[in-house]
Formats: C-alpha cells, sequence, structure tokens
C-alpha cells in the first residue's frame, strides 16, 4: 500500500465520522429557520386580526360577534397570505378590562420539525389584545 492511498482512506474515514454531525447541525439551522419563520408569521397575523377587530364598530353585542368574527377571519386571510402551509386555529374575544373594552385574538399553529431531535415545541401560541377605540364620525 502506498502512503497515497493510505491518506485517500483516512479522509474517508475522517468523512465518515463528520457526516453525522454535519447533517445533525444542517438539520438544526433549517428547523430553527422553520420555527423563526412561523413564529414570525404567527405574530403578524394575530397582530393583523387584533387591529381589524379593534377598528369595527363593536358597541352593542351584534357587533361585538362581528368584530370577533372580522379579527379572526382577517388572522386567518394573514397567516394564509404568508404562505405558510400549516393550518391555522385563530379565536377572538371582545371583554372588558379595566373600564375598556379589548379585542384578544388568539392563534394557534403547528410546527413542523424535520430533525425532532432540535427541541422546538410542536405548536406555536400567540395572543395580541387591543383596546377598542370608538369614535363616531362627524
Amino acid at each position: 500500500m502506498t502512503p497515497r492511498s493510505r491518506r485517500r482512506g483516512s479522509q474517508a474515514v475522517e468523512f465518515a465520522l463528520l457526516l453525522p454531525l454535519l447533517v445533525l447541525l444542517g438539520g438544526g439551522i433549517v428547523d430553527t429557520a422553520n420555527y423563526l419563520a412561523a413564529q414570525q408569521a404567527l405574530a403578524a397575523a394575530v397582530q393583523d386580526g387584533a387591529r381589524n377587530g379593534a377598528a369595527h364598530d363593536w358597541r352593542d353585542a351584534e357587533s361585538t360577534d362581528a368584530a370577533s368574527d372580522a379579527a379572526v377571519a382577517a388572522a386567518a386571510a394573514a397567516w394564509e397570505a404568508g404562505g405558510r402551509f400549516e393550518e391555522g386555529r385563530f379565536e377572538a374575544s371582545v371583554t372588558t378590562v379595566q373600564s375598556a373594552s379589548v379585542v384578544k385574538v388568539t392563534g394557534v399553529v403547528p410546527v413542523v420539525s424535520y430533525f425532532p431531535v432540535s427541541g422546538f415545541p410542536d405548536e406555536l401560541r400567540f395572543a395580541r389584545t387591543m383596546r377598542l377605540d370608538w369614535q363616531p364620525s362627524p
């Protein structure tokens, strides 16, 4: 055996030893990027829903339901427009907190993990509360 062939063999062994670590590192980067993108898209969708719900006329019970429905519809539309493939669940409620009416929008979406060893949760949750300010038109 020549020294050159021994060197090639040792390089192959070193690569075989490092390959699993490189795959785990690459998978961790992909999972982290996917998790952060889903988190950002969910926060934007819930924020859009809360903003849309706060803009509705909510002074009576029927309007409160319409504001909640509009908030959920806006959040779902923003989630789908973000290009995410996972199905999101959104809820909204209008309540009174310290003599001010607020709309609270909550979103829950699953997180797809390509490498389960990354340790990320299976689903993301995000909630946004906005105060409802109704101003009559002139």
